[in-house]
């Protein structure tokens, strides 16, 4: 059964076989990485969790050279420069006055102009981008982005199983392995999620958390449910059937 739920977490989504199609290295690599990870989670190996370190340096490495050229944190377009322009129309004349005197305070340029705030602005957009699970899920939908290509990078199915293996986790996961996640979250953050692969660095954890929620989905059928299990367990392959053929089939459209 562990086959299956390795197939399942690594295989069968839409974000491998795109990957796969444009590079085919970085394809491998994925793999590799995401077969690491699981591995060095169980087997607490200490040379599976370096060749994992290894991997994922690649994949920054990968993740850099696709999000080119790196969204800009302080670089305006002429689009931003209309909107900063007309937002700045609608901050009120602050003023302080105090033994006679009046001092203006400009509010609207601390707020809108300075590149500190820019920055910091587009660095918390990166990173509301990165953690929302409908870009993964649900194709970033209903906030699809202009000038790129959405698509549902793991059936919506499997969205309680990702969930259920966060929250089945607990304290057996690698220490190391939400450090490694921030820091990564942090990195795409900076340079921006622009690109037609999208946060692919993300994979490998992806994969190890699917693969915690399906294998512990799969247990508590197996005990709660025995009679049941062969039933439950083919609808659901049916059902994730259905589902993949339907978001094939909007790709092919």
């Amino acid at each position: 059964m562990n086959l299956v739920v390795l197939f399942l977490s690594i295989f069968c989504n839409l974000w491998i076989w795109r990957i796969f199609s444009l590079n085919s290295l970085l394809f491998l690599v994925l793999i590799f990485s995401s077969l690491l990870i699981i591995f060095s989670h169980f087997k607490r190996n200490t040379i599976f969790s370096l060749l994992f370190l290894g991997s994922l340096f690649l994949l920054i490495i990968f993740q850099y050279k696709y999000t080119k050229p790196p969204t800009s944190l302080t670089l305006m377009t002429n689009n931003d420069i209309y909107i900063k322009d007309t937002r700045m129309k609608e901050y009120p004349p602050v003023k302080i006055s105090a033994f006679g005197k009046t001092l203006w305070l400009p509010v609207a340029h601390w707020f809108e102009e300075r590149k500190e705030i820019i920055a910091i602005g587009r660095i918390a957009n990166n990173f509301s981008e990165i953690i929302d699970l409908n870009l993964y899920f649900f194709a970033n939908h209903p906030r699809e982005r202009v000038a790129v290509n959405e698509f549902e990078k793991f059936p919506y199915l499997f969205l309680p199983f990702f969930i259920y293996g966060i929250l089945k986790l607990n304290k057996r996961i690698l220490k190391i392995i939400p450090v490694l996640l921030f820091c990564i979250i942090i990195f795409l953050s900076f340079i921006g999620n622009k690109n037609e692969l999208g946060p692919f660095i993300l994979f490998p954890f992806f994969a190890l958390f699917l693969f915690f929620g399906f294998q512990n989905f799969y247990f508590t059928i197996r005990k709660k449910y025995r009679q049941e299990k062969i039933i439950i367990l083919t609808s659901l392959f049916v059902l994730l059937g259905l589902v993949m053929a339907q978001l094939i089939s909007y790709v092919i459209v």
